[in-house]
């Protein structure tokens, strides 16, 4: 494994870890600007676009000009109702940089939490989650088509 170091957004990250994150998973499911028509795609340049899925697990999906996924783990009984899946595309990420930064982009940890999900496909990704729900109430509703939220039209 490399252990070379590599700068993005005045964080360091090993591409050691980079490595490791892709030896225990390397598909990401994407919900939002970073989905084919989002402005943040061009990071998933180096990637493979593999399929339009949603989640398996009922989760909260919040705009702020960007999305925001709660999973239901956080989400307050009252609000409970406000549980569905989330329609996003899944990725097969090749490469570490990519997924510094990927990382990077989304503030992981400290911002969004970086877990593995099952999707309705049956397979399991990567996915960045919000897991502070004070954040919901700064947030606009998504669409929710058919059952399943998703972002802006995407």
């Amino acid at each position: 494994m490399s252990s070379k170091k590599f700068e993005w957004s005045n964080w360091m990250f090993d591409l050691s870890e980079a490595d490791a994150v892709l030896y225990d998973c390397d598909l990401f499911f994407v919900y939002g600007t970073l989905q084919s028509m989002g402005g943040n795609n061009p990071l998933l340049q180096h990637s493979v676009y593999v399929a339009e899925t949603q989640t398996e697990e009922a989760m909260v999906l919040g705009d702020r000009g960007f999305p925001y996924a709660f999973p239901s783990s956080v989400v307050p009984i009252k609000y409970k109702n406000l549980c569905f899946p989330v329609k996003g595309e899944v990725w097969k990420v090749n490469d570490p940089a990519t997924v510094v930064d990927l990382d990077g982009l989304e503030g992981h940890p400290s911002h969004y939490e970086r877990k593995v999900v099952k999707l309705g496909c049956g397979r399991e990704a990567w996915m960045y989650l919000q897991h502070d729900w004070d954040i919901a109430s700064h947030c606009d509703a998504c669409t929710l088509d058919k059952g399943v939220w998703k972002w802006r039209g995407y």
